[in-house]
């Protein structure tokens, strides 16, 4: 019994524990580049449990070893980076791999990247 004299067969099924989400269409391979560790382990948390599977990379040079070593749908890319900025990574990954995906996830001003949609269509800002 609950704290209402109801059991549990009696509880609206909307407080019943919630189930873990399936994922929707094919899990990804994403690459997140991001220097902080606990920003990177939440996300790499998040979008695992979303079905996907994330590879971290926590410099811009990992990052470019971990693509000469395998192919990602999506690389999920922080501006500022220990190493290098973001912005010039995505312009290093487009000239080696021109259909690469790139979404930057940054707190910084959109319009400081804007460039980078000018170079390809393929980069999503997201603030």
């Amino acid at each position: 019994l609950d704290a209402r004299g109801r059991t549990e067969a009696s509880l609206p099924e909307a407080a019943a524990a919630p189930e873990a989400a399936e994922p929707a269409g094919r899990s990804m391979r994403l690459l997140l580049v991001e220097d902080e560790p606990l920003i990177a382990m939440a996300a790499s948390d998040m979008i695992g449990e979303l079905g996907h599977e994330v590879v971290e990379a926590a410099t811009a040079k990992a990052a470019l070893q971990e693509l000469d070593r395998q192919r990602f749908d999506c690389i999920l890319l922080d501006l500022g980076l220990p190493d290098g900025r973001g912005d010039d990574l995505a312009e290093t990954i487009l000239s080696r791999w021109p259909e690469q995906r790139i979404v930057i996830v940054s707190g910084y001003d959109p319009d400081a990247v804007s460039h980078l949609q000018q170079i390809s269509e393929r980069i999503l800002f997201l603030k």
